[in-house]
This record gives structure tokens, sequence and C-alpha cells, in this order.
């Protein structure tokens, strides 16, 4: 049998892709915490940041962001705001980040927009 040895470590893209989102999610759920016990898996986790910028990875933070229907993003759900003006649509969450490899888009993120809906109201001018 002829087994051909390789000199390079390879992985499939889907695979290190999920692996990136994971450390995004980890990294968001674990960075309010300011208990002691979780500075080690903060400072693990910012290592792995580093190591993906040192490939080129770069997530796009999204969050609050104005919505632009030509973004490289799923929406996978629009709630309705009250208190933003209507026509006005943000990004209220974000559930996968958009991920960038050397600038190209490797990760479609997926969001969850808030659609303002609050009426202009006059204003009145109170005449003495």
């Amino acid at each position: 049998m002829n087994v051909t040895k390789r000199n390079t470590f390879e992985i499939e893209r889907k695979n290190f892709i999920k692996c990136a989102v994971e450390v995004w999610r980890l990294r968001n759920h674990i960075e309010p915490i300011k208990e002691k016990q979780f500075t080690v898996i903060r400072h693990s986790i910012l290592n792995l940041f580093y190591l993906f910028e040192k490939e080129g990875i770069s997530f796009v933070e999204l969050k609050n962001q104005a919505y632009d229907a030509g973004m490289a993003l799923e929406v996978i759900d629009i709630e309705e705001n009250s208190q933003l003006p209507k026509g006005s649509v943000t990004i209220k969450e974000v559930i996968e980040p958009l991920v960038l490899l050397n600038g190209q888009v490797i990760n479609q993120g997926q969001v969850i927009l808030e659609k303002g809906t609050l009426e202009d109201v006059p204003m009145l001018i109170h005449e003495e």
C-alpha cells in the first residue's frame, strides 16, 4: 500500500469557520463576567482571537449598527420597536458573526433586526 505523507496541516474550511464562530460566542458570553475565576478563560479566548487574526480571520461587529439589505447577512427575525423612528432598521442581536478571511466574506452572519415604528410627532407651538 502506497501512503503519501503530508507536511502541512489541513482542516476543512467549514470546520474552521465553525470553530471561529464558537470562539466568538464564547468571548461574547464570558467577556461581561468580571469574576476572577474567569480570568484564565478570558485570556485563552483572547489568545484564540489573536491566532485567528494572525491567519487573516476577522469578525465584523454588527450589533446596534444600521442594517443595509446589501450586507452579507441572513435575517432570522425582525422585531418592531416603538421607540425607534419609523423606517429605521438596526441590528438588534447577532446570532452568528460575519467572518472575513483577508477581507473576503467566508461566513455570512445571522442577525435579528429591530424595525422602528415611531411615527413623526408634530411639535406643538405655544403662542403667548
